[in-house]
């Protein structure tokens, strides 16, 4: 709200004061304002992570559904509306569809209600653990399983821009003629990045806060 206001301000529409003047808006300054309403918009009904109780936030993320659906049908959902705190190791989409098609069928059919309970609490862990904190120690599950935690440095992107630096010479000082050098600069030695794999899976992506715990995402399912 506070960048419309001082965007109507600059743009001489409205005075310190907040009264109209008299000169009309044009029309990209009213497609301007246009996008700063849709924007406030989305950002009224969004609630932030921060106040919305994990199994909300799984259920409103599209790469979550299949996680969310099989909750539901252990009904394990329930326990991540309440104030006590969780991490949730929450595997994509992607990885339900990469996993046994044997296995899913037998989860998600009802023919063994107590597997499926007890896969998914291992995905479940009865206190808030954020990443900085994985590696520490091994740690206990929902289910009563003890995971382990590996974490190893790995270099980074091998892949940078071109790093060049542009020097300009003035070829004559009653010119305007000039000579631009490029020099090629020493690129950036890559950077160790962190992997961090809990039982041959992989945390792809971390500290997904909610009100009342955490997630790490994981490109796998935690098998037995």
């Amino acid at each position: 709200m506070f960048m419309k206001y001082l965007y109507l301000i600059l743009c001489g529409l409205i005075t310190l004061s907040g009264q109209l003047t008299a000169v009309p808006p044009t029309s990209s300054q009213l497609f301007a304002l246009s996008e700063f309403d849709t924007i406030i918009a989305m950002e009224e009904q969004e609630e932030p992570y921060e106040e919305r109780y994990l199994v909300e936030i799984i259920g409103d993320t599209p790469n979550y559904q299949r996680f969310a659906e099989l909750l539901e049908t252990a009904g394990l959902a329930d326990i991540l509306v309440n104030e006590q705190y969780f991490t949730l190791l929450v595997p994509t989409n992607e990885a339900f569809e990469n996993a046994s098609t044997e296995l899913l069928a037998k989860l998600t059919n009802g023919e063994a209600p107590e597997q499926l309970q007890e896969l998914l609490m291992r995905h479940i862990i009865p206190k808030e653990i954020r990443s900085m904190k994985l590696g520490n120690t091994p740690f206990q599950t929902l289910g009563g399983q003890n995971l382990v935690v590996n974490i190893e440095s790995v270099p980074g992107e091998k892949e940078y821009a071109t790093n060049q630096t542009l020097f300009r010479v003035d070829l004559n000082q009653n010119s305007s003629e000039s000579l631009f050098l490029v020099k090629n600069m020493p690129k950036p030695k890559p950077k160790s990045e962190p992997v961090i794999t809990i039982h041959n899976v992989r945390v792809i992506r971390t500290d997904i806060v909610a009100k009342n715990g955490v997630i790490h995402e994981v490109d796998g399912i935690i098998l037995p």
